[in-house]
């Protein structure tokens, strides 16, 4: 019994001194950590990987989204941006698409945001060069790849006439109606040629909030997941899938798939 006890005495004191010669965590350490926003597989040969993460920039109280590359086989890792939103990038071929945040101060971010050209960003794997295409002056809020041809669908608040935006701002100048900002959403198809966009068709008009994107593997079918426009949750009817079908003549009538009290999320 006796030699029980000082082998567990003996323990105790190995393990005290283990920790005590370990360095201690600082505060800033402890809140300077790294959390992973998406990981994303090459789709051609699954021999590299998107990786996507958050970082807490403390001492200008915003986070960064980097965004790397890197191959399963030798391990390099190559930095894209530091710029990535909280957009899932979309990949495809050796093209991938990725919204970029804007580079403007909190000041003057609001103002930036509705007076500049939006852009989506591409990226070639192949000869490492990000190019902006311009989609716009409306905020992408959802945006996806064709599955059979080089096209981006996305899908942005319905933009007013350019007179009907004008005589607003003549009238409410800074000052937001809350339910006016809130308006429908337009979904597009974008024609990508050499990194360049070559053509922009409207395809629908819809009533609600376009939440995600996602096209069918025969690429006949747009689906799509829609939310309250103004974000708050007052209408269960207004969290349904619907879809277009994308072999009619446009502008396409979106076609309800479900009519049920569930919200749905991550769309596959």
């Amino acid at each position: 019994m006796i030699v029980k006890y000082y082998f567990i005495i003996v323990l105790l004191v190995f393990i005290k001194g283990s920790l005590s010669s370990k360095p201690k965590f600082t505060f800033d350490e402890f809140f300077n950590y790294t959390a992973f926003s998406s990981l994303i597989l090459s789709p051609d040969n699954g021999q590299s990987i998107l990786i996507q993460t958050q970082h807490h920039i403390w001492d200008r109280d915003i986070n960064e989204e980097h965004l790397h590359i890197q191959t399963l086989r030798g391990g390099n890792r190559k930095l894209i941006t530091k710029r990535a939103s909280y957009f899932k990038p979309q990949w495809k071929g050796d093209l991938i698409a990725l919204i970029l945040t804007s580079s403007a101060t909190n000041q003057n971010k609001q103002e930036k945001l509705f007076s500049e050209s939006q852009y989506i960003h591409l990226y070639s794997v192949r000869t490492d060069q990000m190019i902006p295409v311009s989609i716009g002056k409306e905020v992408v809020h959802a945006f996806t790849w064709s599955t059979t041809s080089v096209s981006l669908y996305f899908a942005t608040r319905t933009p007013w006439p350019e007179e009907a935006e004008e005589a607003y701002k003549n009238e409410w100048k800074d000052v937001i109606e809350y339910r006016e900002q809130h308006r429908g959403y337009t979904i597009y198809r974008a024609d990508i040629e050499n990194m360049t966009i070559t053509k922009i068709e409207l395809l629908a008009n819809i009533s609600f909030r376009v939440a995600e994107l996602i096209c069918s593997p025969d690429g006949k079918k747009l689906l799509f997941s829609t939310r309250s426009k103004s974000l708050n949750m007052e209408r269960i009817t207004d969290y349904e899938l619907y879809f277009l079908d994308l072999t009619n003549n446009l502008p396409l009538p979106p076609l309800r798939l479900t009519n049920n009290a569930v919200v749905e999320i991550n769309l596959q």
